[in-house]
């Protein structure tokens, strides 16, 4: 049980950092983003703020922040993917 304790130390170790890899990457991505975009899928994907909190801080409908947070996410993988492929 050591050697597999160890494999599963290994994978761990190795997942968490491709977490943070990626974490790093779509961090980097936001700059595609315009400002309101920006912080909109911040509040709403990385804080979990209630869309309905986040439309009425902005003056937008909750229909609208949904709109606004789905086209942001698919710029974001976009732009995820054209990074991973300079590296």
């Amino acid at each position: 049980t050591d050697m597999a304790d160890g494999v599963d130390v290994a994978e761990d170790v190795s997942a968490d950092l491709d977490r943070k890899q990626r974490a790093a990457l779509a961090w980097d991505s936001l700059c595609v983003l315009e400002d309101r975009d920006r912080k909109v899928v911040w509040d709403v994907v990385a804080l979990q703020r209630p869309g309905i909190e986040v439309a009425k801080e902005h003056a937008l409908s909750p229909g609208r922040i949904s709109q606004i947070v789905e086209r942001a996410l698919v710029e974001l993988r976009h732009e995820m993917k054209r990074r991973e492929g300079e590296q």
